[in-house]
């Protein structure tokens, strides 16, 4: 008999000694063992630890986003809820408009930092800052790469 985090998988006992899953999704993930019975009594086998890897569509409306901000003052660019495993690599990049080419890395320093849920802060702002932002996500292990919606 087969379990996945103590529950029944299977309906009782056979003789196959392998549980086949034949197209993962997130919901498979989980601890698996195997329940042995013979005249003796039955035994649990050691968990195995199944991980799955998946990268979902940004939850958010995509619709570019108009940020309005003082001079001088500070603003945090909030990325969409990313629902990815592994966790995704995400690099932010700002342009100067929404034809141009020009996209440029932004480099964390005193005035650009990026939180550990990815959303991007822009310390001290300044005439100069007024330009395009968008992030790039990227799960390498799935191959996926998603883009943000501008904030302008």
């Amino acid at each position: 008999m087969w379990l996945r985090e103590w529950e029944n998988l299977t309906s009782n006992f056979s003789s196959f000694s392998y549980f086949e899953i034949t197209s993962a999704k997130k919901q498979d993930q989980g601890s698996y063992r195997c329940l042995a019975k013979n005249d003796v009594g039955i035994v649990a086998s050691k968990a195995t630890h199944l991980t799955i890897w998946y990268f979902d569509s940004l939850i958010n409306n995509q619709r570019d986003q108009f940020i309005n901000v003082y001079e001088s003052d500070a603003i945090i660019l909030y990325l969409p809820i990313i629902n990815s495993s592994p966790e995704p690599s995400v690099q932010w990049f700002m342009k100067s408009s929404s034809l141009s080419r020009d996209n440029k890395r932004i480099i964390i320093n005193e005035k650009y930092f990026i939180t550990s849920t990815h959303n991007l802060v822009i310390l001290n702002t300044e005439y100069q800052d007024e330009k395009i932002y968008f992030a790039i996500i990227e799960n390498i292990f799935v191959g996926g790469t998603k883009q943000s919606s501008d904030f302008r």
